[in-house]
């Protein structure tokens, strides 16, 4: 019940915060490209590309790790069998009057 309560009050206050900056914002970019939306759209456009980054730049590792976990489930090769263990020999002594 307290995660629902939390969510709530956290989607109110990013909704406030969208209301209230619904201004034109312009985004200057290279070779005089300018885009021009509102601040709520910029804001967001900005957060899903830092998170596409992000997931880009885990990929390898991700990769890796679902091949090692792969390598771990897949059937083991089968062990060989110990050698069975050599016994002992009791010293050889001379037979006195032989």
């Amino acid at each position: 019940m307290l995660a629902w309560l939390v969510r709530a009050i956290l989607f109110g206050g990013l909704l406030a915060f969208s209301l209230n900056n619904q201004h034109t914002s312009v985004v200057h970019g290279f070779f005089g490209y300018d885009w021009s939306a509102p601040m709520a759209i910029v804001l967001l456009v900005a957060f899903a590309g830092g998170m596409l980054a992000g997931v880009l730049a885990l990929t390898p590792a991700w990769w890796q790790l679902w091949r090692r976990a792969r390598k771990a489930t897949a059937a083991p090769a089968p062990v060989p069998a110990p050698a069975a263990p050599v016994q002992p020999t009791a010293p050889v002594t001379p037979i006195d009057g032989i």
